[in-house]
Order: C-alpha cells, then structure tokens, then sequence
C-alpha cells in the first residue's frame, strides 16, 4: 500500500489558499448575516423611538381631555392611555396628578413591546418612560 507523500497535501494547501476562485461568495456568506442584523437592530429601535412618540402623543392628548373638560377625573386619564396603549402592551404603568393646576401624567412600560423582531438584546430589561404636564384651563 501506498501512502501519498506529505509534500502532495502542503502543494495542494498552498495552490487552495493561493486560489481567489468563490471568494466573493465566501465573504458574502460571512457579510450578509451580519449585515442583515444589523438592519434588524436598527429597525427595532426605529420602532422603539416611533412607539416612544406615539405614546407622547397619546399621553399629551389624554392630558387635553381633562385639560378641556372632556373626562373630568384621573382615573379617566389613565383608563385612556390604557385603552390607548392596549394593542401596544399589557404591561402598562399609568399614573395621574394634578398639583396646582397642572396636571402630570407618567407613562411606563417595557421597551420590548415596542420592537418588531426582539433582536437587541439588552433591550428587554428596559423600561420607556414618557412624562407630559399640561396646565388645567378649567
């Protein structure tokens, strides 16, 4: 039996890395994944800071309901960001004040509930919290 010579692998190692032939297919198998997340990750914190100004909206505008006598109690300011909020996320933290004509309502929930894809990591253990004040014209 015959064993092939050492010399016969260490040409053929050398002609293969001297080879260019697949090299862009071999740099878009790596590239492409990475390049693919990261589009993800900026599309979920896209997401993040659209949801975080929707929710502003919803919340100043709750803020002018009781602001023109539209609800006329906190509780009712609240029940509104809640129903505002309701497709968004179940985890939702809502509380109002008013406090020498000005009313104050704070919004918190997580982050994630605002992200498409859940691609970023650490994002699951933040919290958004929108605050908005408005003076009382009653």
């Amino acid at each position: 039996m015959m064993v092939p010579k050492m010399g016969f692998f260490a040409r053929r190692l050398k002609i293969f890395a001297r080879s260019e032939t697949g090299s862009s297919t071999l740099e878009a198998l790596i590239w492409v994944p990475i390049i693919v997340f990261l589009m993800t990750m900026i599309a979920d914190f896209s997401f993040v800071f659209y949801g975080k100004a929707n929710a502003l909206r919803l919340v100043q505008d709750s803020n002018r309901a009781l602001s023109v006598g539209q609800v006329t109690t906190t509780s009712e300011v609240e029940d509104l960001v809640r129903q505002g909020m309701s497709g968004i996320s179940e985890n939702v933290m809502v509380t109002t004040n008013v406090t020498s004509g000005i009313i104050k309502t704070v919004l918190t929930l997580p982050a994630n509930d605002f992200t498409s894809v859940r691609s970023v990591p650490g994002l699951s253990n933040v919290n958004v919290t929108i605050a908005s004040q408005q003076f009382l014209e009653q």
